[in-house]
């Protein structure tokens, strides 16, 4: 019933159990079970139970797709090389019903609050008369700086490519010491060295297979292929 959807949705975002519980005590017990259930479901990203578990209670086309798009999203987080680092919270919901799909919050060691949260809304822009798929996050500066170190690193090439490659490229180049920007976008060339003289970065670079497309950020500049690990000797000092 769409009375007792928004209200597990509020108890959901006020992180209180006991009130879900209740109100599944009035449900039908096929739909009391997943109301109990899911929000229940938390574990390790990288422990591929917690998607099984939250399979049992995908019944219906629309939980099904919703099941879908966080797989993806754990393959791209998977290519960033940063699953390991990401809890799979399946009672985690959005205080705003604008909310369509996935919500987030970013934490940081030693500190006890959120640094950022957000997730997608492809509501939110309807109600201004744009159908548009959107996502988007709040950053709390101030928490943010507090964990954040002194003396941040200045990128030293800019990598473009919107795709798992692009993802694969940027996290290779920095497991071998290179400072990446990854721009998770299709820019061309010109672009590509406008952007990264602004952030003053002296390389740009787009994936290839078994490596990189390499070239300084120049308009004049040519781009050589090379494997990840030729690419950190060139632009390394």
């Amino acid at each position: 019933a769409p009375d007792a959807a928004t209200a597990v949705t509020s108890a959901l975002a006020a992180k209180d159990l006991v009130a879900v519980d209740a109100i599944a005590r009035e449900l039908p017990a096929g739909a009391a079970s997943g109301v109990r259930g899911i929000p229940r479901i938390v574990g390790p990203a990288k422990d591929e139970s917690i998607i099984e578990e939250a399979g049992r209670f995908a019944v219906g086309e629309e939980a099904k797709g919703a099941l879908e798009n966080l797989r993806e999203i754990l393959r791209h987080l998977e290519a960033h090389r940063a699953l390991g680092a990401v809890i799979l919270d399946l009672g985690l919901s959005g205080r705003h019903d604008y909310y369509t799909g996935a919500v987030y919050e970013a934490y940081a060691a030693g500190l006890g609050f959120t640094v950022a949260n957000g997730g997608r809304y492809d509501n939110l822009l309807r109600r201004f008369g744009k159908e548009l798929p959107a996502t988007g996050f709040a950053i709390y500066l101030e928490r943010l700086l507090s964990v954040l170190p002194e003396e941040a690193q200045q990128p030293l090439l800019v990598l473009v490519g919107g795709d798992v490659g692009g993802i694969e490229a940027a996290a290779g180049l920095r497991r071998l010491g290179v400072p990446v920007l990854h721009l998770s976008e299709d820019l061309p060339p010109e672009a590509a060295v406008e952007y990264a003289r602004s952030v003053e970065a002296a390389w740009i670079s787009y994936p290839a297979a078994g490596g990189v497309k390499l070239a300084t950020a120049d308009p004049a500049g040519e781009f050589v292929f090379m494997s990840p690990e030729s690419a950190a000797r060139t632009v390394l000092p």
